[in-house]
C-alpha cells in the first residue's frame, strides 16, 4: 500500500497515514508529493509505481490528488487500486465506475 500525503509536515496528514498503516499487514510505504502541482503530483505517483510494481493500492488523502492517482496509476500500467479520506463533485462518479474504491466525506466545516 501507498499512502500518498499532499503537505509535508502536516501532522494530521501523518496521523492518517499512520493509522491506515497501523490496521494494514502488507508492505507500506509513504510518499510526500506538492499537493498545489497536480501535474506533479500525477507524474510523481506513476514513477514511484513503476518503481515499485508490488503496489495494488493507494490512499491519497485530498480528492484532487486521489484522481491523480487514478491517472497515475492508468499511466504506469499498474492496477492498483485508489481509495480517498476526501470528497469533491468529481468523486461519486469515479466510484460508480470503479476507479475508486472509496472516499471519506469529512465535512471539516461540520467537524469544527
Amino acid at each position: 500500500m501507498l499512502c500518498v500525503i499532499h503537505a509535508q509536515g502536516q501532522v494530521q496528514l501523518e496521523d492518517r497515514c499512520d493509522g491506515v498503516k497501523s490496521t494494514f499487514s502488507g508492505a507500506f510505504d509513504k510518499i510526500y508529493v506538492n499537493g498545489t502541482d497536480l501535474a506533479s503530483v500525477r507524474t510523481t505517483i506513476a514513477a514511484k509505481l513503476k518503481q515499485d510494481t508490488s503496489i495494488d493500492f493507494i490512499v491519497a488523502l485530498d480528492a484532487p490528488v486521489a484522481l491523480n492517482a487514478v491517472d497515475a496509476a492508468s499511466d504506469a500500467g499498474s492496477k492498483a487500486k485508489v481509495g480517498t479520506f476526501d470528497f469533491n463533485p468529481q468523486i461519486p462518479a469515479k466510484i460508480k465506475n470503479g476507479q475508486l474504491v472509496f472516499a471519506i466525506d469529512q465535512q471539516p466545516w461540520l467537524q469544527g
